[in-house]
């Protein structure tokens, strides 16, 4: 008499479905809503103060196209647009804290890790829905600036700057540096273990440092050039005023911000309890 055996059959979990299951945690989840909303409703506030400015300036006897000249350039769309970009990224970085900080607070961490014990695959999948919804969450804020302020520079002669090689740079320079700045949330926000410590940790980084560090003798200037808050800001400035070779060390500084964050995220993430 013979005796029937079975093995086990062990499944592993492919990238693209890790991928798939982030995106229904995070489509589904209220706090990445509210954060996405209150980017591109930032974004368009900005957006409408040129609008404002448009709107009063006849009112008290002042030249509408004279003052936006004056305060935003000659390419006021692209001022506008660059200057979006650089208020937006502690927003972005909390949308990609919230990938990871939050399923950790609920404990539901615990049990996507139970389905796939390997670590790092699951680190990667957030890391890189990080950076979709970062990317995404830029080219919406740019749109959503563009809706709001074209059709008021439009009606004053200033609305040409915007429909060039360089605003497509323009707008695609900040849709990265948010897909990085995102990126970053989420590997910090890895290293906490409550949502609150990370997103201090990474508002200290992003809003806090770049006050504080210009203050400091000597060395501080030249540092606070280096933060990921910089970088960022000359990914979004136009090439063919800042030139390429500011472009290029500023998406230089922040691949290394990405790149260094990632890896102590991955090492550490393997070895941390949960």
């Amino acid at each position: 008499m013979s005796t029937l055996t079975s093995t086990p059959t062990t499944h592993r979990v492919s990238l693209p479905h890790l991928l798939h299951a982030e995106w229904i945690k995070a489509a589904t989840v209220n706090a990445t809503r509210w954060t996405t909303a209150v980017t591109l409703a930032l974004a368009a506030f900005f957006a409408g103060t040129v609008l404002l400015v448009i709107g009063v300036a006849p009112l008290e006897g002042e030249d509408p196209s004279a003052l936006i000249l004056e305060n935003f350039g000659e390419r006021p769309a692209l001022s506008v647009l660059s200057f979006t970009f650089a208020v937006v990224p502690a927003l972005v970085a909390l949308l990609g804290l919230l990938l990871v900080s939050g399923e950790r607070g609920t404990g539901t961490l615990a049990v996507t890790l139970a389905a796939v014990p390997r670590r790092t695959p699951v680190l990667v999948a957030k890391l890189l829905l990080s950076a979709a919804a970062g990317f995404v969450v830029g080219l919406l804020a740019a749109g959503v600036t563009i809706a709001v302020v074209q059709p008021g520079l439009a009606g004053i002669g200033l609305g040409d700057g915007l429909w060039t090689a360089v605003g497509a740079q323009v707008v695609l320079g900040g849709a990265v540096s948010s897909a990085a700045i995102a990126v970053l949330g989420t590997a910090l926000g890895s290293l906490f273990r409550n949502t609150a410590g990370a997103a201090g940790a990474v508002l200290s980084l992003l809003l806090i440092a770049p006050v504080i560090l210009p203050m400091i003798p000597v060395i501080g200037s030249p540092l606070s050039q280096v933060l990921p808050t910089s970088a960022a800001a000359a990914l979004s400035q136009p090439i063919d005023t800042v030139g390429g070779g500011t472009l290029l060390t500023g998406g230089l500084i922040l691949a290394a911000w990405v790149a260094v964050s990632a890896v102590v995220a991955t090492v550490l993430w393997k070895r941390r309890d949960i």
